[in-house]
Protein backbone atom coordinates (compact mmCIF):
# COMPACT_ATOMS: atom_id res chain seq x y z
CA UNK A 1 0.00 0.00 0.00
CA UNK A 2 1.31 3.89 -0.68
CA UNK A 3 0.08 6.01 1.60
CA UNK A 4 1.03 9.79 1.14
CA UNK A 5 0.39 11.08 5.00
CA UNK A 6 0.94 14.83 6.14
CA UNK A 7 0.33 16.69 9.50
CA UNK A 8 -0.73 19.21 9.80
CA UNK A 9 -1.05 21.75 12.71
CA UNK A 10 -4.08 23.44 13.04
CA UNK A 11 -4.41 26.36 15.33
CA UNK A 12 -6.50 25.59 18.70
CA UNK A 13 -7.59 21.84 17.39
CA UNK A 14 -4.01 20.58 17.67
CA UNK A 15 -2.45 18.12 14.89
CA UNK A 16 -4.04 16.73 12.05
CA UNK A 17 -3.74 13.78 9.72
CA UNK A 18 -3.88 13.71 6.17
CA UNK A 19 -3.99 10.46 4.31
CA UNK A 20 -4.25 10.07 0.76
CA UNK A 21 -4.24 6.10 -1.30
CA UNK A 22 -4.95 5.05 -4.55
CA UNK A 23 -6.48 1.46 -4.08
CA UNK A 24 -5.80 -1.43 -6.76
CA UNK A 25 -8.04 -2.37 -9.35
CA UNK A 26 -8.70 -5.60 -7.99
CA UNK A 27 -11.15 -6.47 -4.87
CA UNK A 28 -8.84 -8.44 -2.75
CA UNK A 29 -5.82 -6.45 -2.35
CA UNK A 30 -8.45 -3.11 -1.86
CA UNK A 31 -9.91 -4.94 1.00
CA UNK A 32 -6.05 -5.84 2.12
CA UNK A 33 -4.94 -2.07 1.73
CA UNK A 34 -8.42 -0.95 3.49
CA UNK A 35 -7.07 -3.25 6.36
CA UNK A 36 -3.78 -1.68 6.15
CA UNK A 37 -5.01 1.98 6.47
CA UNK A 38 -7.28 1.04 9.07
CA UNK A 39 -4.54 -0.10 10.88
CA UNK A 40 -2.34 2.56 10.14
CA UNK A 41 -4.65 5.42 11.76
CA UNK A 42 -5.60 3.39 14.72
CA UNK A 43 -1.85 3.35 15.64
CA UNK A 44 -1.22 6.85 14.87
CA UNK A 45 -4.26 7.90 17.27
CA UNK A 46 -4.84 11.28 15.77
CA UNK A 47 -7.95 13.02 14.21
CA UNK A 48 -7.46 12.05 10.57
CA UNK A 49 -9.01 12.97 7.12
CA UNK A 50 -8.55 9.80 4.72
CA UNK A 51 -8.89 10.59 0.85
CA UNK A 52 -8.36 8.44 -2.61
CA UNK A 53 -9.64 6.72 -5.46
CA UNK A 54 -10.27 3.71 -4.23
CA UNK A 55 -11.58 1.87 -7.45
CA UNK A 56 -14.97 0.29 -5.33
CA UNK A 57 -18.53 1.52 -4.97
CA UNK A 58 -20.17 2.12 -1.80
CA UNK A 59 -21.65 -1.49 -1.42
CA UNK A 60 -18.21 -3.42 -1.80
CA UNK A 61 -16.68 -4.87 1.18
CA UNK A 62 -13.37 -2.86 1.65
CA UNK A 63 -15.63 0.47 1.84
CA UNK A 64 -17.91 -1.46 3.95
CA UNK A 65 -14.63 -2.11 6.23
CA UNK A 66 -13.70 1.60 6.01
CA UNK A 67 -17.61 2.79 6.94
CA UNK A 68 -17.55 0.46 10.07
CA UNK A 69 -14.30 2.90 11.97
CA UNK A 70 -14.50 5.60 9.62
CA UNK A 71 -17.05 8.47 8.85
CA UNK A 72 -17.82 9.25 5.19
CA UNK A 73 -17.61 13.27 4.49
CA UNK A 74 -18.80 12.76 0.96
CA UNK A 75 -21.72 11.37 -0.57
CA UNK A 76 -21.95 8.09 -1.06
CA UNK A 77 -24.46 8.86 -3.75
CA UNK A 78 -22.37 11.35 -5.93
CA UNK A 79 -20.50 9.82 -8.92
CA UNK A 80 -17.47 10.87 -9.82
CA UNK A 81 -16.55 8.45 -12.53
CA UNK A 82 -16.28 8.67 -15.61
CA UNK A 83 -15.68 12.62 -16.01
CA UNK A 84 -18.33 12.65 -18.57
CA UNK A 85 -21.37 11.25 -17.38
CA UNK A 86 -20.27 9.70 -13.96
CA UNK A 87 -21.96 6.95 -13.20
CA UNK A 88 -19.53 5.40 -10.00
CA UNK A 89 -18.84 6.82 -6.49
CA UNK A 90 -15.28 5.70 -6.13
CA UNK A 91 -13.74 8.88 -4.40
CA UNK A 92 -14.19 9.09 -0.86
CA UNK A 93 -13.34 11.83 1.76
CA UNK A 94 -13.24 9.71 5.07
CA UNK A 95 -12.65 11.07 8.79
CA UNK A 96 -12.03 9.13 11.94
CA UNK A 97 -13.70 10.06 15.62
CA UNK A 98 -10.71 11.52 16.74
CA UNK A 99 -11.80 14.44 14.70
CA UNK A 100 -14.85 15.05 15.96
CA UNK A 101 -15.75 16.16 12.67
CA UNK A 102 -19.96 16.89 11.14
CA UNK A 103 -20.11 17.04 7.33
CA UNK A 104 -21.83 20.12 6.59
CA UNK A 105 -21.86 19.62 2.57
CA UNK A 106 -20.43 17.56 -0.08
CA UNK A 107 -20.37 17.92 -3.67
CA UNK A 108 -18.63 16.57 -7.24
CA UNK A 109 -18.18 19.78 -9.27
CA UNK A 110 -17.76 19.27 -12.85
CA UNK A 111 -14.35 20.36 -13.32
CA UNK A 112 -12.73 18.11 -16.25
CA UNK A 113 -8.88 17.86 -15.53
CA UNK A 114 -9.02 14.12 -15.05
CA UNK A 115 -10.91 11.13 -15.91
CA UNK A 116 -12.37 11.41 -12.42
CA UNK A 117 -14.19 14.60 -11.40
CA UNK A 118 -13.26 16.80 -7.57
CA UNK A 119 -14.87 15.58 -4.64
CA UNK A 120 -14.99 18.49 -2.08
CA UNK A 121 -16.97 18.17 1.35
CA UNK A 122 -16.83 20.80 3.86
CA UNK A 123 -16.21 19.26 7.08
CA UNK A 124 -16.79 21.36 10.81
CA UNK A 125 -14.58 20.32 13.50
Amino acid sequence: LALIVVEVDIPGKGRVLFANAHFALDAPTRLKQAEEVLQYLKKRKLPSLFVGDLNATPEQPEIQLLLSQLTAASGLDQPSFPTEAPVKTIDYIFFNSRLKGKSLHSEVPPIHHSDHLPVLSTIQF
